[in-house]
């Protein structure tokens, strides 16, 4: 990286070079994403239209080597605003989106060391029915 990225130690609020991901005051998620060398990027509003999902124990995914992580994620998102390629920007007025936020996962200093991974799915199911599962590996 050419520079240090900004992390808000009170909100969720990235800012990696050229490229941005926060939460807006209204709860919806903006994503900016700039590649300058190949002039690609995207500016993106992902609005929930859902409470978020945890996986876990109400969130909380324990790892055997005490890396536990936290894992929340929202399926239905209405997305809007522009996508960006070789320089000519195309506007998304109407799509859908997935959000979803992993945090966590640093080992107990004390525990051995371990290959640890997860592997998971989710299905939208007719009828607004979501079906996620997950396994530790």
């Amino acid at each position: 990286m050419e520079e240090e990225a900004f992390v808000s130690p009170d909100r969720l609020e990235l800012e990696i070079q050229q490229s941005t991901l926060f939460k807006q005051d209204d709860g919806s998620y903006r994503l900016k994403l700039h590649h300058e060398h190949f002039n690609v990027g995207c500016d993106l509003v992902f609005r929930p239209q859902m409470a978020p999902l945890r996986h876990g124990e109400d969130g909380v995914v324990k790892a055997p080597d005490g890396g536990d992580m936290f894992y929340y994620f929202i399926p239905q998102c209405e997305v809007e605003g522009s996508l960006t390629f070789k320089g000519n920007r195309v506007g998304v007025s109407r799509g859908q989106g997935w959000y979803d936020h992993e945090f966590g996962g640093h080992k107990a200093e004390d525990a051995a060391e371990q290959d640890i991974a997860w592997n998971w799915v989710a299905l939208q199911l007719d009828g607004g029915r979501q079906l996620t599962a997950y396994t530790l590996v």
